[in-house]
């Protein structure tokens, strides 16, 4: 052989690295057939080897063991919330809490995916020590990377992810196989970051599955965790600054009294029960006022309600403190403080007003509210249907007590004490030192998880798995239930296969429609077609029941939805107007044979239809290759997906 890698008759150490190089390719080439097949390996799960890590992983642990026990301090990464411009709660922690922890020795690389923040300046200055970056984070392969990247170069002995929606698990599935212990801050009460951040149960659960601690802010909240899991998480609310004073709620000032709200104006504080339940109590109660101290963006439509029920010389809105003291001096003008909200994680201003005495109000369903007031001790929980007369009537018995609000506004400050910055402080140091020790041997921690949670384990296990082959963590679903579980009776799946993919449920406006469906972590189609329709429920907002009850009049032993399929009466269903025509249009394009089946005498192997449903992660239309696969005649195998 001549040529530039030819060296005559024995082989040149050029020719001998272009064949190491071309191995390498077509080893590489192999490994993509492999992922166009889908017969990849799977996301490395160490727990299920018998070999423990060896090498550098086990050198980076004992370093950060040694920091941990007193040496240089720790090496931080934060994958923050943004809005660090703003006036907040969760800011304000921020900056205590990096406070606290700069002052042990321990250094900070918080990085926040709100790149278009970067010229704004911080409203709560960080530590000198605290380094702050943005990124944009997209939910692809080259987002993931990067933060591969920004983990790897910054090489942490723990990583902070502080998130309470999807963003928490494309984080964190995108570390799960780097050597760096993650701890997953969820901000926000399980019940509502479920129905407003969160496709489904099983996507919250993946990011506490793929962290290595969780923490939350109350101790109800650990309970929505896996149970197995809940050995690694750790309850630690936010802190409370010491009041500057505490309020006279006894006497006037100016000869008025005032009821206080302080903060967001924002969707979720039902502000505007608070002016209705005051308004009914104006004229029993005419020394009073009500004061909303805060901005945002329901302060218009605050405003234009104030104006339309005629109440502006007795309810006022100020707008936004312009510092956190004049916050606090609001707390000493005040005689009681009223939260509102439907839902909250820790909240701060309530926290605030009972650190400087005063008694406060929330409602008892009210997640966060409930267990930071003790109902009869610091406050009163508002409890009833009617949630305007369940908060005037709480309304009403402090506004005539001053004894009974001296009373709780002095508890209050006792209660306090449990969110004190050295108290919530020492805490976090404990739960990131803890974390860190596992630095590099995170696959001996999950198996400590997977002995604990079993087959609950694996199969949670295997929806992460998906999740990180695919590098797409935003809006999938992932359901239990009978159906995905390979459980269902044969008439069920016979149903559900019959009616799956249909232009005709809606199944996220389902689950919004009815969120115990998406609390319950069971697939929407399989609540409807069990126990849905029973109740009343329609599979979309197109659907018109009633239409559908006249022209299909008399019992029905199955959901209109599965009855529509099996009729197929397309002019008795067009003559009823039960569907739009829009929606009719689809169903025809349906029935014509795009992957809906028209039969339901199919022999269905069930094992075999779970085992593909469970994999399909994605929810959209099944398609023509997908039905083959669920029937047995002819029998073909169950193609991955």
């Amino acid at each position: 052989m001549t040529g530039r890698y030819s060296g005559g008759g024995a082989t040149s150490g050029g020719e001998r690295s272009l064949k190491r190089v071309w191995r390498a390719f077509a080893a590489l080439l192999s490994r993509l057939r492999e992922v166009a097949r889908g017969d990849a390996p799977r996301v490395r799960d160490s727990s299920r080897e018998d070999a423990a890590p060896v090498g550098l992983v086990d050198e980076a642990a004992t370093a950060s063991e040694h920091r941990a026990c007193g040496g240089d301090g720790l090496d931080m990464l934060v994958f923050g919330i943004g809005d660090l411009y703003q006036l907040g709660g969760v800011q304000l922690s921020y900056k205590r809490l990096f406070e606290y922890l700069c002052g042990k020795g321990h250094r900070i690389k918080f990085y926040s995916h709100r790149a278009e923040d970067a010229e704004r300046r911080l409203y709560y200055p960080f530590p000198a020590q605290v380094t702050v970056s943005y990124y944009r984070l997209l939910d692809t392969a080259k987002s993931w990377e990067q933060v591969r990247e920004i983990a790897r170069r910054e090489a942490p002995d723990c990583i902070l992810v502080v998130n309470s929606g999807q963003t928490a698990l494309v984080l964190v599935a995108a570390l799960y196989d780097l050597p760096f212990p993650i701890v997953f801050s969820e901000r926000g009460a399980p019940d509502f970051t479920l129905e407003h951040s969160w496709c489904s149960r099983t996507q919250r659960e993946l990011a506490h599955l793929a962290a290595d601690w969780s923490h939350v802010l109350m101790p109800s909240y650990a309970q929505a965790a896996p149970q197995f899991l809940r050995d690694w998480v750790r309850v630690i609310p936010s802190l409370t600054e010491a009041g500057i004073g505490l309020a006279d709620v006894c006497r006037p000032r100016d000869g008025r009294f005032t009821i206080l709200y302080t903060g967001r104006f924002s969707f979720g504080k039902d502000l505007d029960l608070l002016v209705r339940a005051f308004v009914t109590l104006a004229d029993r109660h005419p020394e009073w006022d009500l004061v909303l101290l805060g901005d945002g963006p329901e302060a218009d439509a605050l405003q234009e309600l104030v104006d339309k029920l005629g109440v502006r010389n007795r309810v006022f809105i100020p707008g936004a403190a312009e510092s956190l003291d004049a916050v606090f001096r609001s707390y000493l003008s005040a005689h009681l403080f009223v939260t509102p909200s439907r839902a909250e994680g820790c909240p701060l201003s309530l926290r605030e007003a009972m650190a400087h005495g005063l008694p406060v109000i929330g409602f008892a369903t009210t997640s966060g509210v409930n267990e930071i007031i003790e109902h009869g001790r610091n406050g009163l929980l508002a409890a009833g249907e009617d949630r305007i007369a369940a908060l005037g009537a709480a309304l009403d018995t402090l506004m005539g007590n001053a004894a009974e609000r001296e009373r709780m506004g002095r508890e209050g400050v006792t209660i306090c004490e449990r969110f004190a910055p050295d108290v919530v402080h020492a805490a976090w140091e404990s739960l990131l030192v803890d974390a860190a020790a596992w630095r590099g041997r995170r696959p001996e921690l999950r198996a400590l998880k997977r002995g604990r949670g079993g087959a609950e384990y694996e199969q949670l296990h295997d929806t992460l798995d998906s999740v990180c082959r695919q590098q797409h963590a935003r809006n999938i679903v992932a359901y239990a239930g009978s159906v995905r579980e390979g459980r269902a009776s044969a008439e069920l799946l016979s149903q559900y296969l019959l009616v799956y993919g249909t232009c005709l449920f809606d199944n996220a406006s389902y689950c919004k429609r009815h969120p115990e469906v998406k609390r319950s972590g069971v697939d929407p189609l399989e609540h409807y077609l069990t126990e849905g329709w029973r109740l009343g429920h329609v599979p979309s907002v197109d659907f018109d029941l009633s239409a559908f009850q006249q022209a299909w009049p008399g019992q029905h032993e199955t959901s209109p939805l599965v009855d529509l399929y099996r009729r197929r009466d397309l002019a008795r269903l067009r003559a009823a107007r039960v569907l739009p025509t829009d929606k009719l249009a689809a169903l025809m394009l349906e029935w014509e044979g795009s992957g809906i089946c028209a039969a339901d005498d199919m022999d269905v192997d069930v094992a075999a239809a779970a085992q593909l449903l469970r994999r399909i992660i994605d929810w959209r239309p099944v398609s023509a290759d997908e039905w083959a696969t669920l029937r047995r005649v002819p029998p073909e195998p169950l193609r991955a997906i």
